[in-house]
C-alpha cells in the first residue's frame, strides 16, 4: 500500500464521510464510509475515549443528531497518509458548521463551528489487515 492509488483510495471516503451529514443521507453513504461495527474516535471534539459500535446503531444516533440542523457543512482537508506495510493511519483537519432554524435558535447564533483534526484508521478492505 504505497501508491497514489493506494492514497486516493484512503481519502476519497473522508469526503463521502462529510457528505453524510450535509446531505442527511444515513442510508447509503455511512456503508461506504464505515466497516462494520465502526470505531469512533471523537475525543480532540468532544473528550469521549474512543468507542467501537454497531454501524447500524452508529448511523441512527447520526441521524438524531443532525435532524436539529436545517444545514451542516463539513470541509475535509489537509489529509496526511501514514502506511506501514498493509496498514494506514489518515490525519486530516475537519471544520463543521451547523445551522439551527432562526425559529430554534432563540435569539442565538444560527450557526455554530466546530475545528478539529481526527485521526481515522480506514476499514480493512480486502487483502489488508
Amino acid at each position: 500500500m504505497t501508491t497514489l492509488a493506494d492514497r486516493i483510495e484512503l481519502i476519497e471516503p473522508m469526503g463521502l464521510y462529510a457528505d453524510i451529514a450535509g446531505l442527511k443521507d444515513f442510508t447509503r453513504l455511512p456503508s461506504l464510509v464505515h466497516g462494520d461495527p465502526v470505531t469512533l474516535d471523537f475525543s480532540s471534539v468532544v473528550g469521549l475515549p474512543p468507542m467501537t459500535v454497531p454501524l447500524d446503531e452508529y448511523v441512527q444516533a447520526l441521524g438524531r443528531a443532525f435532524a436539529p440542523f436545517s444545514a451542516t457543512q463539513h470541509t475535509v482537508t489537509g489529509h496526511v497518509v501514514e502506511i506501514d506495510g498493509d496498514r494506514a493511519t489518515l490525519h486530516a483537519h475537519v471544520r463543521a458548521e451547523h445551522r439551527v432554524p432562526e425559529e430554534r435558535a432563540g435569539g442565538g447564533p444560527v450557526t455554530s463551528r466546530r475545528t478539529s483534526s481526527p485521526r481515522v484508521r480506514p476499514a480493512p478492505r480486502a487483502g489488508c489487515r
